[in-house]
């Protein structure tokens, strides 16, 4: 009867952990046990961290709204271990046809027909390089180096006539924004700049007069309004147009005029100083380092 009673308590005791196994929310199972369709999924979070700003931004965005970064499906979030640099904080280096037109020379002959020919020392094309350096997402550097040339106001069949100079110039330009939708794309530009422009040469070849007159290097300021543009297809690709206005003096230095020796004692007065104000359109295509 004694070994009836231990084993009807024995069986009640397994019982009883079978109950607790099941009720119990703190009680162990195996993991093979665990059935999936019952388990409660994780919600996904709504928001990501730009991988170049590291600000929060949606999910499902393309371009962050904070730094203007474009995402691809590739792009993934890495926590930054040091002090992030500005997505803006880049190099660019541009090729640029420049469209000029200003100030002329006094008169160096007429035509036949009563008309002064006169030689453009504002315009009349350009063409160069440059390079810009960001500082901030606002805020870049821009040196630029080329080559422009002027020439008669009028055509002539039988003489030609040149202005030639070196500009080397550099200028402070703001961005201003566009709108969070476009800034990734399109921006404004604007800001103030210098130039110097290196051996201004006059020239001027017809059949019984041959002169050059050479400038002094000069120098001038410079205003600059522009709309700068990245490519939709490669991000590292970029164009910009630029309007800028260019007042400058050229002062006479020396020349040759059929053969005979200028200097400033002998040379007319309304050559010692030549009034070189311009104003150009410049077109630019460039790649982003």
């Amino acid at each position: 009867m004694k070994k009836l009673i231990i084993i009807s308590l024995l069986l009640i005791s397994g019982l009883s952990n079978s109950v607790k196994a099941v009720n119990d929310p703190f009680y162990l199972v195996q993991a093979d046990k665990i059935d999936p369709e019952t388990t409660e999924k994780i919600s996904e979070p709504s928001e990501k961290n730009c991988p170049n700003c590291d600000e929060p931004m949606p999910k499902d965005a393309k371009f962050c709204p904070h730094c203007g970064f474009k995402l691809t499906s590739t792009d993934i979030h890495v926590s930054p271990v040091r002090e992030r640099k500005n997505y803006y904080r880049k190099i660019e280096f541009s090729l640029f046809l420049a469209f000029l037109g200003g100030e002329e020379s006094p008169p160096v002959g007429m035509t036949l027909d009563g008309k002064e020919i006169k030689n453009e020392l504002g315009g009349r094309i350009g063409y160069g390089l440059a390079n810009s350096i960001y500082f901030t997402r606002f805020l870049k550097l821009k040196t630029s180096f080329g080559y422009y040339w002027g020439a008669f106001n009028i055509n002539v069949s039988n003489a030609d006539g040149t202005f030639s100079r070196l500009p080397l110039k550099s200028a402070l330009l703001f961005h201003l924004s566009l709108g969070e939708l476009f800034d990734s794309l399109f921006h404004l530009t604007a800001g103030p700049g210098m130039g110097i422009y290196f051996s201004p040469t006059l020239a001027v070849d017809a059949p019984d007069y041959k002169s050059e007159l050479n400038y002094k290097t000069a120098l001038g300021a410079e205003v600059i309004i522009g709309l700068h543009f990245t490519s939709l297809v490669y991000d590292y690709l970029f164009g910009y147009f630029e309007f800028r206005y260019s007042p400058v003096t050229y002062k006479f230095k020396d020349g040759v005029e059929n053969g005979t020796k200028l200097v400033p004692g002998n040379i007319q007065p309304q050559w010692k100083e030549l009034n070189g104000d311009g104003m150009g359109l410049y077109l630019g295509i460039g790649l982003k380092i």
